[in-house]
Parts: structure tokens; C-alpha cells; sequence
């Protein structure tokens, strides 16, 4: 299933970037996160012109029956997510692995950042793709509902982290 999303940063890419994988940034976003239990950086090197970041994230969302069933029902999930930016351009990839069935569960896609007026815009494309006979289409419209609105919040309280940040600098 093909997903789109339009996440609005109040801060250029070389300030959200910079705070990307920032303790205090992700402890902010953690506490605030209505689906998120705990973020942890698995990863984070630059080389060249291009940073690998792998963070993990536990949710504790209550996923609906069929989806429980087929997952085996644990109460908390994980999903890894790789990021490989382009420092310069500061566009690049993602992937995403779910802690449960991640042979069955491709997540990937690209994103990139433009400035429309006095906020940056990224701009991303994915696809989702779940085979699981019967069910692999449900799924794939839950994980991407999840992704969109997990990330629209995370955008917001990044927003609001840097507010408080930038404000001090």
C-alpha cells in the first residue's frame, strides 16, 4: 500500500537534524508520545556526505483482533527504522523493520525537505507491504495509519522541543 505524507518543521534541516538522535530531544518526544513507550539509537555515524541512523521504537498500541491474532498477540511491538540522509541534499531513505513477522512486513521509502515560506516541508513516499494471505491488506492500512499519525505527532512535539531549545540559544 502506497503512503504519502506532508510533515511541516518550524526549524531548517540542519537544526531538526542536529537534535535527530539528542537524548534529551527523544526523551521529550517519549514521555509526550501517546503510542510510544521507549526510543532507543541503535546507530548513528556519518560518513562523507551521508548519516545511517537505526532507532528502535516500542509502542504499546492495542492492535484490533485480526491483526492480533495473526501477530501472536503481544502487548508491546517494536518497529526499527534506518535512515540514510544525504547531509548535503538532506533527502534520502528509510526502512523499517517490525520486531514481529519482519519477513512477511516490508516497510521503505524516501523522503526530502523543501522550504515553502518560513517552515521546511519533508516529503515522503513509501510503500507497505504485508504478505499474509487473507489478512495482508488490513494490515498494511493499520501499519500505515499508524505511521502517519505517529509521525505527525512526533513531528509536532520535535517542533515543540526545538521551540523550547532555540529559545535558550
Amino acid at each position: 500500500m502506497k503512503f504519502q505524507q506532508r510533515l511541516v518543521f518550524e526549524y531548517p534541516p540542519e537544526i531538526t537534524q542536529k537534535y535527530l538522535t539528542d537524548t534529551q530531544a527523544l526523551m521529550y518526544i517519549q514521555d509526550r508520545h501517546p503510542d510510544l513507550s521507549h526510543i532507543e539509537v541503535l546507530e548513528d555515524r556519518e560518513e562523507g556526505g551521508t548519516r545511517t541512523v537505526v532507532m528502535k521504537y516500542t509502542t504499546d498500541v492495542s492492535l484490533p483482533g485480526p491483526i492480533k491474532k495473526v501477530l501472536g498477540g503481544a502487548a508491546a511491538q517494536s518497529l526499527v527504522m534506518k535512515l540514510t540522509v544525504d547531509t548535503t541534499a538532506f533527502k534520502g531513505t528509510m526502512e523499517m523493520k517490525p520486531s514481529q513477522m519482519a519477513d512477511k512486513i516490508k516497510i521503505a521509502g524516501r523522503f526530502s525537505m523543501e522550504k515553502q515560506g518560513n517552515r521546511w516541508i519533508q516529503l515522503v513516499e513509501g510503500d507497505a507491504t504485508v504478505s499474509v494471505f487473507g489478512v495482508g491488506r488490513m494490515i498494511e492500512k493499520f501499519l500505515v495509519d499508524k505511521i502517519q499519525s505517529s509521525s505527525e505527532t512526533e513531528t509536532r512535539l520535535r517542533n515543540e522541543y526545538l521551540r523550547t531549545v532555540q529559545a535558550k540559544t
